[in-house]
């Protein structure tokens, strides 16, 4: 299998328009018979339930295969972690993530400005005073960029960012007032891996796959969804930690 177009949507999953991973509901049922078990076993249905079943899985087993061949490490990782059925949540290294710069530009336009906000408020509430600091978070949603491991392993995805602001007050021979530094900015990210409804994909030298078909598979036990988290990294790229400060402080 190639890369690029040839695992476009495979693995991608979709965060919800509330900001929450995955909007495909994982508990709606899925038209199957009803008893899991070993494909080609009498407990498994029709002759034809137990070929498509046997299609399905030999094609997540080139998915797999192609992924790794196209460079798509956690994207191939994702997914056979998912068809061995373990359930158990996977954490992605830190690395993975530190050094995107998508994620970089995303934290100083999208987390930046809400800290910036969130300071203003501790301030106006007292929570927070000039020589003191205040420790605050944010957790929110974003896309990596397409034709990126990222992007087949997760899609969509949430970060929580936690920080520790530090108001420190400047001599008056400097000009006086409070600069607000961040001391400590922490990130983590998150997903949960499982199916959208009503998506698929053609790829060639496999076909086309449906996302109903791996629910399917799922359902008779061959796959089971899980979540992701990643390491906690520690933000260093001074664009992102930019100091600033808050009129009448």
């Amino acid at each position: 299998m190639s890369g690029g177009n040839a695992l476009q949507r495979v693995f991608r999953r979709t965060p919800g328009a509330t900001g929450k991973n995955d909007s495909a509901d994982p508990s709606q049922p899925v038209a199957v018979p009803n008893t899991p078990g070993t494909v080609g076993g009498s407990a498994q249905g029709t002759q034809a339930d137990q070929l498509a079943l046997q299609k399905s899985l030999d094609k997540v087993n080139r998915m797999v295969e192609g992924g790794r061949r196209a460079g798509f490490v956690h994207a191939a990782r994702h997914l056979e972690h998912w068809r061995r059925g373990t359930g158990q949540e996977l954490v992605m290294p830190a690395s993975a993530f530190d050094k995107q710069e998508f994620i970089t530009s995303w934290l100083k336009k999208k987390v930046w400005p809400e800290f910036v906000k969130g300071t203003e408020k501790r301030l106006k509430s007292g929570q927070l005073v000039p020589g003191g600091k205040a420790s605050m978070h944010w957790i929110d949603s974003l896309y990596a960029p397409q034709l990126t491991d990222l992007y087949f392993a997760l899609g969509g995805f949430t970060i929580r960012s936690d920080v520790v602001v530090r108001a420190v007050v400047v001599p008056p021979a400097d000009g006086g007032g409070t600069i607000f530094e961040f001391e400590r900015w922490v990130c983590q990210a998150f997903d949960k891996y499982n199916w959208d409804l009503l998506k698929s994909t053609y790829i060639p030298g496999i076909g086309r796959v449906e996302d109903e078909e791996l629910r399917v598979l799922e359902a008779h036990g061959y796959g089971k969804m899980f979540d992701i988290k990643s390491d906690p990294w520690t933000v260093t790229d001074p664009r992102v930690l930019q100091a600033f400060s808050v009129t009448g402080y």
